[in-house]
């Protein structure tokens, strides 16, 4: 009965394998769970057959040959490409802080971990062959968290390369900026020639679903048709083409390489600079131009210099383009024609044209909604003349008491500022850049009304209709909106210093870059919200609506978020030290990339499910907060308060627990791996089931009356003279 003959690997569960892996009892559960028994047979991990091992390794140059296991080859023989496989690790030193660990801040130390080839998988009937190199490198940690990069590269061995030239490739790689660019490099990881044909053979690939370009070379066969066109028709009239038309036009140029794509990149990074360099040279040389000849007409200085600021800025204020202005211009044209003696008909048919109304009309919709929309990008149109504003009051005041359409008046930079306009239709009035200062605009319908850049300081909006107003770049500082309907508006930029918008729809508004300071958002409601960028410090948010919302790199320092619902909601790299979150709810929620939450409240809070992975929570107030299933793993909890906290399931892994307090907490199944609890407090604690193996510990730690009933303790911190654990 000879053994079983084959050329696939053998399975696990083979005897001729299983045989190998050695004892797994209690001594093992105990003292080296999860690694391997002490007497393995290393050999367990060869999943060649018997007759296909050898001792050693291979060197990668060794000859091969296979006879019918080809369907049209009968022989296929050649040599291993005698390819070395290289690999370097970065790491954190022993004693560095485990958490939180910023592996942008560390200093590349590559440390190479050596490599040789130990299994070799041929696939004769593809023409296919895998070399797989292996190597090891101790570690700190039984995870490898101490490992921060890892750079596996292949090279020609009578080609080394340098240990330089990898720690360039891992720094390049690592730049905010350009590193997406940078690993698209794949040569400086492969072996001359093995690369160009890995990028070849991504070619193929990337053909096989080529959709891409297809515009570009569609307007190109276009552009040719209509420069031949352009040629017949010169030629027709006898004239040269060649006087009036160059050549044809160029086609596309073939879609950069991936190795092409960080010169191009830089190329178009110095045009760029090099355009803007000479639009602002030659904006210099317009402006002492126009200076000259305002001089030279006698204009004094002052007048000169607002004169000059105003030629610098773009476009203000809403379109001058409107329906009843070009049918005014066209009868105007042909009235001039007539008195002139000349035919009018075909201007007079345009001018009775319905059509050519109804595009005039749509053009100026077009305009007007355009603006609307976009009014708070634009430069701020200038303030009306002192005159001028009064007679705008006396126009408001008489627009309101006759109950007239707003949407068409062009109040643009007026100062109405002090007036009582309580309940006032001001529905899609043109508004920028006006002075609402101490304005009574409560229970106002300002609907779809142009606002950007308006000063509303100290206004009165409460119960104010606001949806899909643009109050881009506002100045609302002080002001109240108490309840108003701000759904769809337009805050961007817009400051809101101490302003308070207590129970207002703020669903689907843009708050990107507005300064909040100080202001009062209790109790509002909203959807999709999205705070990036802006000034919240002292921000108040009790009782808001917050699900779903997303906070990017904010200082909440003083803000209160009592009682809020922020199921779902997402803070990205935020500071919150002492805010409050008492009686909030958190489930499903996500901190990330470096949130501070130290001294925070989350008392009472429900965090079911949250994601607090790394977060900082030195001496937070965690005590009756509901933590089932969240993550608190590598979390600096330090001195942190957890009494009657309830956290089934929770993973405290890596966590840094030094003398937190979670007395008659609910830890029932919680993981503790590798924690950190010198000096805690868990008297009275439901531990039933949990995970306490690599527990860091001290006696001063306290488990009086604690619930310990299958609480997993192997295998036990062992510390090493490397400064890790085993």
């Amino acid at each position: 009965k000879p053994d079983p003959a084959g050329l696939g690997a053998l399975d696990i569960a083979w005897p001729q394998r299983r045989e190998l892996a050695g004892t797994y009892d209690d001594r093992w559960l105990k003292t080296l769970f999860p690694g391997m028994a002490p007497d393995i047979d290393w050999r367990f991990f060869n999943l060649a057959q018997p007759d296909q091992q050898i001792e050693g390794f291979w060197d990668g140059e060794e000859d091969y040959r296979f006879d019918n296991m080809h369907p049209q080859r009968p022989r296929m023989e050649g040599q291993l490409p005698g390819l070395v496989a290289r690999a370097f690790v970065t790491r954190r030193e022993a004693g560095e802080p485990r958490v939180p660990v910023d592996p942008t801040a560390q200093e590349l130390k590559l440390e190479e971990v050596e490599l040789s080839l130990r299994t070799l998988w041929f696939f004769p009937d593809a023409e296919r062959a895998v070399l797989i190199y292996q190597g090891s490198t101790t570690t700190l940690e039984d995870d490898a968290a101490d490992i921060l990069h890892l750079v596996v590269a292949a090279e020609h061995g009578e080609e080394p390369r340098t240990h330089e030239h990898y720690a360039e490739v891992l720094e390049a790689r690592l730049d905010e900026e350009r590193g997406m660019i940078a690993a698209l490099r794949e040569h400086e990881l492969l072996p001359q020639g093995v690369a160009e044909v890995v990028e070849d053979e991504l070619a193929q690939e990337r053909s096989l679903h080529q959709t891409e370009r297809r515009l570009e070379h569609n307007l190109h066969r276009r552009a040719l048709r209509e420069h031949q066109r352009t040629i017949e028709q010169l030629e027709q009239l006898g004239l040269d083409p060649a006087a009036f038309v160059g050549g044809p036009p160029k086609p596309p140029p073939p879609a950069p390489a991936p190795d092409e794509l960080p010169a191009l990149v830089q190329q178009l990074h110095d045009e760029a600079a090099r355009r803007q360099e000479e639009e602002e040279a030659d904006l210099v040389e317009r402006q002492l131009v126009l200076r000259r000849k305002l001089e030279a007409l006698g204009f004094p200085e002052e007048e000169c210099e607002r004169l000059l600021h105003q030629h610098e800025q773009g476009p203000t204020g809403p379109p001058k383009f409107t329906a009843e202005g070009q049918r005014a211009t066209l009868a105007a044209v042909v009235q001039r024609t007539r008195e002139a003696g000349a035919d009018t008909e075909a201007l007079e048919l345009q001018l009775a044209d319905p059509g050519l109304n109804e595009r005039w009309v749509t053009a100026e919709t077009q305009m007007r909604d355009s603006y609307r929309r976009t009014a708070h990008l634009q430069d701020p149109a200038p303030a009306m003349a002192p005159a001028r504003s009064e007679e705008a009051r006396v126009c408001v005041r008489e627009s309101i008491a006759a109950g007239e359409d707003f949407s068409t008046l062009d109040l643009t930079g007026a100062d109405l500022r002090g007036m009582d306009l309580v309940g006032a239709d001001l529905s899609g009035a043109f508004l920028e850049s006006v002075c609402l200062d101490g304005a009574d605009l409560r229970r106002a319908d300002l609907r779809g009304a142009v606002l950007a850049h308006a000063s509303l300081r100290g206004a009165k909006l409460d119960g104010a209709q606001l949806a899909g107003a643009n109050l881009g770049r506002s100045q609302l500082a002080g002001a109240s909106a108490v309840k108003a309907a701000l759904a769809g508006a337009e805050l961007m930029g817009a400051d809101l210093t101490g302003a308070v918008l207590r129970g207002a729809d703020l669903r689907g508004v843009s708050l990107l870059q507005a300064k909040l300071t100080d202001a009062d958002l209790s109790e509002i409601e909203t959807e999709q919200f999205a705070l990036i960028e802006a000034e919240v410090t002292g921000l108040r948010l009790v009782g808001a609506d917050l699900r779903r919302a997303t906070f990017v790199k904010l200082d909440f320092t003083g803000a209160d978020f009592s009682r809020a619902r922020l199921d779902h909601a997402t803070f990205v790299t935020c500071k919150a030290p002492g805010v409050s979150f008492a009686g909030a709810v958190l489930d499903h929620g996500r901190f990330v990339q470096g949130c501070t939450l130290d001294e925070a409240n989350l008392g009472g809070a429900s965090l079911t499910a949250c994601n607090l992975r790394g977060t900082s929570l030195r001496g937070a107030e965690l005590g009756h907060a509901v933590l089932d299933a969240a993550d608190l793993s590598e979390c600096a909890l330090q001195g942190a308060n957890l009494t009657r906290a309830i956290a089934r399931g929770a993973r405290f892994d890596k966590a840094d627990l030094t003398e937190a307090t979670l007395l008659a907490a609910n830890l029932m199944r919680a993981s503790f791996l590798n924690a950190t609890i010198y000096g805690a407090d868990l008297r009275a604690s439901n531990l039933y089931g949990a995970d306490m193996a690599r527990v860091r510990s001290d006696p001063h730690v306290r488990l009086d009356e604690a619930v310990l009933v299958k609480v997993r303790i192997h295998p036990v911190h062992t510390p090493t003279p490397s400064g890790g654990s085993q």
